[in-house]
């Protein structure tokens, strides 16, 4: 809010574009391919982002797989800041996970995709679990600092 306005004054609005990285939660990094852009509009704190990327190889990938995000989320208590949505994923190279999630943590920038798999457990997706390449498409809201 502006302080000189009034109260239903708009004074923080951004859009634009920002290039993806994808990381493990313990090391490495995935090598990005031809789409590796996504899309952003932050209004106050509110964050919206967009995109489709494409993953092109594993470069010594361990843990969760792991994409930024262009503002870190806020951090509070008991996980109010937290936010996770439906995503998809094409040519992971199995058919063993299904209802894909991701989630942003609190006070983190990226966001982690989850999954249900054949035993009915649900967890983060490792490497391990998808292939090499793939691509994951997204779009969902979260609340930045």
């Amino acid at each position: 809010q502006v302080a000189s306005g009034s109260a239903n004054q708009l004074d923080d609005y951004e859009e634009g574009d920002y290039t993806i990285t994808c990381v493990g939660a313990s090391s490495g990094n995935m090598v990005m391919g031809g789409n590796d852009t996504a899309r952003y509009v932050k209004i106050g704190s509110l964050v919206h982002v967009q995109g489709r990327v494409d993953v092109a190889s594993d470069n010594s990938v361990s843990g969760g797989i792991r994409f930024s995000l262009p503002f870190t989320a806020t951090s509070g208590t008991d996980e109010a800041y937290s936010a996770a949505t439906g995503i998809q994923l094409f040519g992971i190279g199995t058919s063993d996970l299904f209802n894909f999630t991701s989630y942003v943590a609190e006070g983190t920038a990226y966001f982690e995709i989850s999954a249900v798999n054949s035993d009915n457990a649900y967890a983060n997706i490792t490497d391990a679990q998808v292939d090499a390449a793939f691509t994951c498409a997204f779009g969902f809201s979260y609340i930045s600092e």
